[in-house]
């Protein structure tokens, strides 16, 4: 059986977290990005994301320093 987890993130992310390409971040959002990843307990696959979520405050990444933001609503399996 195959869990599934959701996680509002920045739209920003999206490259990185769909493609792998971190190409469009900066240092210190790369930075900010990776320590999200090392906090999840699981390897996380990105396998949909959906419509523009809107402008939140309080999302998934703001404890790793990740300001106000349009987020999506990522969802991941565990690979």
């Amino acid at each position: 059986m195959t869990k599934a987890f959701s996680y509002d993130l920045p739209d920003f992310w999206a490259p990185s977290l769909i493609y792998g390409d971190n190409s469009c971040l900066s240092d210190e959002d790369v930075a900010a990005l990776n320590a999200w990843i090392d906090s999840v307990d699981h390897d996380l696959t990105c396998v949909d994301v959906t419509d523009e979520l809107g402008f939140l405050k309080y999302h998934d990444a703001k404890q790793f320093g990740v300001l106000a933001a349009d987020c999506f609503t990522y969802e991941f399996t565990v690979s």
